[in-house]
């Protein structure tokens, strides 16, 4: 057994970080946390700072978790060789949901209510974890060697993903390894915990609207950017706040990032042409299988879209765009192997009896954007 002292370590202070900038008006929110310092495991230590989303800048409050970038630093304080199990941006940060265990707290101590998510893909929903950790890379880390990952909490769906109301919040990560998995067995498994990190959210904008029930859920949205006026080139990004209006619990299946089966309906809004009504082409998708107590919400992603002068595309389709002005979505999210969980009743039986169960479409509120030819401006 390798003895490792408990290391109280700043990590701004590392070489990666020490240029970064604090973002304007957070320079004065305390938080780090020294209290609860990093617990190295097995000869690794793991410390996490976090930035503003897309920004090279520190930060310490978010409108929600999805616009945080979450920055890990593992390092080898033992004298063997590590070998360490990381994803990256090029598989979308898939595997890592899988090895970080991202714990959260009220600033009072008290556990954040979290609705129930696990990952696997749409062949395999409740038994492919191994799918999605078998094209994350390794690597070593020799004596003091060093591994860093900047890591949008959009990417980690069963945290970008939940939805928390304005107050401040304290985060601590364990980094797992591959734990039980068959794949990468000569990797490093453990429990090396981060020091912990105060951050505070202000909240999301409102939904601009609110679709009906559908299979006891709802759907509202919210537009980046929130004007909706953009020029030929930019991408209007839809999220989308699924809400569980019954009494019982539902689960449902969703498509990790954007569904390929979703269907997206644009129309020129000035002729009420439709241009292009679209389902995505099917294949290999990552899915998040979410258990959303009554009232409880999730924030689902869509594709994005984008105008050119000539085309506008949707995720992986598109179509021959009508010119500037105004279009109107109209997005109807996938949704797979929906149940609801009435009380009294195994979750196993309901997910034998077809009768309980249900696939399809929840209809989204349609929202307008406007296109400008810069060119004309």
């Amino acid at each position: 057994m390798i003895a490792v002292a408990i290391v109280v370590f700043c990590f701004a202070a590392a070489p990666e970080a020490a240029s970064a900038q604090v973002a304007p008006g957070t320079e004065a929110f305390d938080y780090a946390v020294t209290s609860a310092p990093a617990k190295p495991d097995g000869g690794l230590a793991l410390w996490i700072d976090m930035h503003a989303r897309d920004r090279e800048v520190r930060c310490g409050s978010f409108a929600t978790l999805a616009d945080a970038t979450l920055d890990l630093r593992l390092e080898n304080t033992g004298g063997a060789d590590l070998h360490v199990l990381l994803d990256g941006a090029v598989h979308r940060f898939m595997g890592l949901a899988l090895v970080l265990d991202v714990e959260l707290t009220h600033d009072d101590g008290r556990a954040v209510a979290r609705p129930g998510c696990s990952l696997g893909n749409n062949f395999s929903p409740d038994d492919a974890a191994d799918d999605l950790l078998w094209p994350a890379p390794t690597e070593r880390l020799g004596h003091a060697g060093h591994a860093f990952r900047r890591v949008p909490l959009a990417q980690l769906t069963n945290v970008g993903g939940l939805v928390l109301d304005p107050g401040i919040y304290r985060m601590r990560v364990t980094y797992t390894g591959a734990a039980d998995r068959s794949i990468a067995a000569s990797t490093w498994r453990g429990a090396a915990k981060s020091q912990e990190l105060r951050f505070r959210i202000t909240g999301a904008p409102e939904p601009l609207a609110w679709s009906e029930p559908q299979d006891g859920l709802c759907a509202g949205v919210v537009v980046d950017p929130p004007q909706r006026r953009l020029f030929f080139g930019e991408s209007v990004r839809p999220r989308f706040l699924v809400e569980n209006v019954t009494e019982a619990p539902i689960q449902f299946l969703r498509a990790i990032g954007s569904s390929q089966e979703d269907d997206v309906a644009v129309v020129h809004a000035e002729s009420g042409n439709l241009v292009r009504s679209m389902t995505m082409s099917t294949g290999w998708e990552a899915t998040a299988r979410w258990t959303l107590p009554p009232g409880g919400r999730v924030w689902i992603d869509a594709a994005p879209m984008q105008l050119s002068a000539s085309k506008f595309i949707v995720g992986n389709a598109g179509g021959d765009a009508v010119g500037p002005g105004r279009y109107e979505l109209r997005y109807s999210l996938s949704l797979r192997d929906g149940r609801v969980l009435p009380a009294g009743v195994a979750a196993a039986e309901v997910a034998r009896d077809p009768a309980r169960r249900w696939n399809g479409q929840l209809v989204a509120p349609p929202f307008t954007v406007e296109y400008l030819d810069r060119a004309a401006k």
